[in-house]
């Protein structure tokens, strides 16, 4: 990746090894970029304890319902700003949790739009319990959302024996602050493929 011009996900693959804190920004000329893997944001070990990687951007970020669209690894202070996140998808074959973004560092949203994100799965298991088609906030990390919208239609589906739908828009076992933003239009389906199971859904 030349550093001054390169593709999203090879400036990414650059900032994630170079010890420096750095800044990606998206050309203007640039509406949407397809993805189908997703973009891991790493610790770079920056010797400035602050932000690793900062992304800019008017641009939407398409998974393409073939995978998720960011995650954000432990011990990772990350910034995003202005992008479009859609198209996140998770099924039986992957994690079923944060389908859109799937946090477990430091991630500051600004004017930032969530939406059509989703996670799918049928099981035999007695338990499966699925989470966040938008957004992840794991328990170790922190979120802020600041101007930014989560929905419409980030969807949460699940079939099991015993089957559980937890925050369609955003499910956070960790810290969340949110300032002049909004959750809205967001949707979690719960299933019992048993007779006697049980289903829970909490959009």
């Amino acid at each position: 990746c030349d550093t001054t011009m390169c593709t999203l996900r090879g400036a990414i693959e650059a900032a994630n090894i170079n010890d420096e804190i750095d800044i990606i920004n998206i050309s203007a000329s640039i509406k949407k970029i397809n993805i189908t893997d997703e973009l891991l944001l790493k610790n770079n070990d920056s010797f400035d304890d602050g932000v690793d990687v900062t992304i800019t951007g008017n641009t939407v970020i398409d998974a393409q319902k073939k995978n998720r669209v960011f995650a954000i690894a432990p011990g990772t202070y990350a910034v995003i700003n202005g992008l479009n996140i859609t198209g996140g998808f998770l099924n039986t074959t992957s994690s079923l949790q944060g389908a859109g973004i799937h946090n477990q560092g430091v991630l500051e949203l600004t004017n930032v739009k969530i939406y059509g994100n989703a996670i799918k799965h049928t099981s035999d298991n007695k338990k499966t319990t699925v989470r966040g088609a938008g957004i992840y906030n794991g328990n170790s990390a922190s979120l802020y959302l600041i101007q930014t919208e989560i929905g419409p239609r980030n969807t949460l589906e699940v079939e099991a024996a015993n089957a559980y739908a937890e925050g369609a828009g955003i499910y956070t076992a960790g810290k969340l602050s949110v300032i002049d933003s909004s959750v809205f239009n967001n949707y979690a389906l719960a299933r019992s493929s048993l007779d006697k199971g049980s289903a829970n859904a909490r959009g």
